[in-house]
């Protein structure tokens, strides 16, 4: 639990250009970020910036935080092939996978298994500049399964999303128990210092919900 309320930092620095990061085949699994603040944070104090931020083949689990990432001054926020189960039980509101705080932030998401209270607020979109969601670019979802643990959340709608080729359907009431047991795997893998097998782990999680 750090205490400056974030996990970790990437930081834009280069002097002429903007700033490429790709995180790839990593775990994020059951981090705590403290006063409801986030897990990953991208500093883009001006003039530099992010033209892309990439998760590749990357799992985020059960991490506890207002928010997952923040990527501030980034022009791409990209997730492909990701596993994504979010903290959402008992947090009013549940905890999001993004907060886009620039306008121009293109945000996708590819060949990914999300698993979150609803697709309203999987992303959050607001600047002090631009309070209007409405300003900000759709979040693009493709090729993806998207599993709703909310029941209410099914009619809740999906604005500012964009869905392509992605199934949407309702968790399973009884898959709690299997989602703790997958996840608590998962950890104890972690531990053993081993890298995640996300073809494995994907088929665990989605026949536990």
């Amino acid at each position: 639990m750090p205490p400056d309320g974030r996990l970790l930092e990437v930081i834009a620095e280069i002097p002429r250009g903007a700033t490429a990061v790709a995180i790839q085949h990593t775990w994020f699994v059951r981090n705590w970020a403290p006063d409801g603040q986030a897990v990953l944070v991208g500093v883009t104090n001006p003039p530099y910036y992010f033209q892309r931020i990439g998760f590749e083949r990357v799992a985020f689990l059960d991490n506890h935080g207002a928010v997952g990432i923040v990527p501030h001054a980034t022009a791409a926020l990209d997730f492909a092939d990701c596993i994504v189960v979010q903290a959402g039980a008992g947090a009013d509101p549940p905890a999001a996978l993004a907060a886009v705080t620039s306008p121009g932030t293109q945000l996708t998401i590819e060949r990914s298994l999300l698993v979150a209270e609803g697709l309203a607020g999987l992303v959050t979109r607001w600047s002090p500049r631009q309070p209007s969601a409405s300003a900000f670019q759709a979040v693009t979802i493709s090729h993806s399964e998207v599993v709703l643990c909310d029941p209410v959340a099914r009619r809740d709608g999906d604005e500012g999303m964009r869905l392509h080729d992605t199934e949407v359907r309702l968790a399973s009431a009884a898959g709690d128990a299997a989602l703790v047991a997958a996840i608590d795997a998962c950890a104890a893998e972690v531990e053993r210092g081993s890298i995640p097998d996300l073809v494995t782990l994907r088929a665990a999680i989605a026949a536990a919900i």
